[in-house]
């Protein structure tokens, strides 16, 4: 069974067509804020960003939801916060692993 052929730009997206962001925050959450929470924690995305050369800032599109992975309850934000800013990109079709051709379905 393949993919959606109507995806298939999508799908095939290359990295001179995305917007990389100038830095993201990630937070350190846990799944505790009710009574059948399952305890799950780890880091989260906050916030992907790009800065104008204004100085302004804009959010880029992010799985930013607060939702645990696990049980799909909402977590929680703890104070512990990272801002982490990309220092290389790198292409990812010169990493030696087998590439299964894309297929797909008609529509």
């Amino acid at each position: 069974m393949g993919f959606p052929l109507k995806f298939k730009d999508l799908l095939e997206t290359s990295a001179d067509q995305v917007e990389f962001p100038d830095y993201v925050w990630i937070n350190y959450a846990v799944c505790g804020c009710e009574k059948d929470s399952c305890g799950w924690e780890g880091w989260i995305l906050d916030v992907a960003g790009k800065i104008n050369e204004d100085g302004s800032k804009i959010r880029l599109n992010a799985d930013d939801d607060q939702v645990c992975p696990n049980c799909g309850k909402q977590l929680y934000r703890t104070d512990i916060s990272i801002k982490c800013k990309p220092f290389e990109t790198f292409d990812i079709s010169k990493i030696d692993y087998e590439i299964i051709p894309m297929e797909y379905d008609p529509e």
